[in-house]
């Protein structure tokens, strides 16, 4: 059936899905994902890297982490980087029990939740491609749907086109969307959508087709942004831009800390495909 709100709300076209599944490494593009309300694309995010006091690694305190791609394979988890073979972690392997430290930014606190270690193998392996002596992990349930999580991860072509469009006027090269890491990349169908329109959804009703069982996303919170969009993805060189601008472009928009996109979660579990059509409204 056509959704009754259809006409009045701005049409989308669902332009990428990513799914990353080591938080803070580079991740990958997918034609389709399951969602789920709790814990986002099922397979996102599900996996950390430990430093050797058991907090999670981040790509903003440890910039090679960027080096590193991870998917999703049928048989597990393919870790790669450059002038390495890849490393393959069977998601039916033996694993010994650990615990992580995670930063709560909601309650400003750290917590700690149960996981697994993925072995020494592939740990042997990430020190080796970024020099770091990381532990691999897979998060549990507890830790996979914590407070403090933020699900679903959302930003716009158009804004993207505008920053690389006032980035060009300061003399500074274009950069890639995937520095921005989201889950879902938004595209205008038709009407142009205007740069940052985005930060005024309330939610978005993507559908398949009219007998499609719709997926609804809705907008949590403004993403504001770290370091890390500054970190160069093939050599992990950390550059001033361009969240100098972001943060400049968002005083300008009256927001008081650098934002772009917005986070966002799923109202019920469903299925996603790069080139749904959207329906947000505001």
């Amino acid at each position: 059936m056509h959704s009754p709100d259809a006409d009045s709300a701005r049409r989308l076209l669902l332009a990428g899905l990513w799914i990353y599944p080591v938080k803070s490494c580079g991740g990958y593009d997918v034609s389709s994902a399951q969602v789920s309300p709790r814990t986002g694309l099922i397979g996102d995010r599900e996996w950390v890297m430990l430093t050797p006091d058991g907090r999670q690694a981040w790509m903003g305190e440890f910039h090679r982490m960027a080096l590193i791609r991870v998917r999703n394979d049928c048989d597990g988890l393919v870790l790669s980087a450059r002038s390495m073979e890849d490393f393959l972690v069977p998601f039916d392997s033996p694993r010994q029990a650990c615990t992580v430290k995670m930063w709560n930014d909601i309650d400003k606190r750290t917590e700690t939740f149960a996981a697994d270690d993925a072995g020494t193998a592939v740990s042997e392996w990430i020190q080796t491609a970024i020099g770091q002596p990381f532990r691999l992990a897979r998060l549990g349930r507890e830790a996979l749907e914590r407070q403090a999580l933020l699900p679903l991860h959302v930003v716009s072509m158009a804004s993207w086109r505008e920053l690389n469009r006032r980035l060009a006027l300061i003399g500074q090269p274009p950069v890639e969307i995937e520095r921005f890491r989201a889950n879902l990349i938004v595209d205008e169908v038709g009407e142009q959508l205007p740069p940052f329109a985005e930060e005024a959804f309330e939610s978005i009703r993507w559908q398949r087709s009219q007998l499609g069982q719709p997926v609804v996303t809705t907008h949590e919170s403004l993403c504001v942004r770290c370091v890390i969009p500054n970190i160069e993805l093939t050599t992990a060189n950390v550059e001033r831009e361009p969240l100098a601008l972001i943060a400049a472009m968002s005083r300008e928009r009256g927001l008081r800390e650098p934002t772009f996109g917005f986070n966002g979660a799923a109202r019920a579990a469903g299925q996603l495909e790069r080139g749904m059509l959207g329906f947000a409204t505001f």
